[in-house]
């Protein structure tokens, strides 16, 4: 992870955050890609534990961005269960504390 860089803290999730509005979801993770910006993503209620997202029209959009896979971005859950199905689903991996 490059040293200079500042650290930007993201939500890609929760009931006011970035997950209720897919188009911002989206930007950020692109933005985010594109600069290779270290970032801090802090994470509850993931879209799949929605659900008014177990059925859409964007999957591949929600798989994508919430949350990003980005080399970049250290994810923080609200508890080990959540950690489980992220790694899981996204192949996060967290430091042992």
């Amino acid at each position: 992870m490059p040293e200079n860089l500042g650290f930007i803290s993201t939500r890609f999730a929760g009931t006011d955050g970035v997950s209720m509005h897919i188009p911002l979801g989206l930007a950020l993770t692109e933005l985010l890609a594109e600069i290779n910006l270290p970032a801090i993503a802090h994470h509850h209620d993931f879209y799949w534990e929605r659900a008014h997202f177990s059925i859409n029209a964007a999957p591949d959009y929600l798989d994508m961005c919430f949350p990003p896979r980005d080399p970049y971005m250290q994810h923080v859950v609200i508890n080990y269960a959540a950690q489980e199905e992220l790694a899981r689903r996204k192949a996060v991996s967290y430091p042992r504390c």
